[in-house]
């Protein structure tokens, strides 16, 4: 069984208009904590934005959004 991830970046604009954009799909070797951790750790890296500045909102233990401030 493969572990999928799809990322996805939610932004909302100073007119409050909300916005999603697809980023990828990947193949993670399993689903713990530390790897989906890393993964997401790894995206914001990538993109620039700041640990510090963002929050994160789990449902159903799966879904993971990052908010920057």
């Amino acid at each position: 069984m493969s572990n999928y991830f799809s990322s996805y970046l939610r932004s909302v604009d100073e007119n409050l208009i909300v916005s999603e954009d697809y980023m990828s799909l990947s193949v993670l070797p399993n689903t713990s904590s530390d790897t989906l951790f890393d993964y997401v750790k790894q995206i914001l890296l990538q993109l620039n934005l700041p640990l510090e500045d963002c929050r994160g909102k789990t449902n159903n233990g799966f879904v993971v959004s990052i908010i920057s401030l």
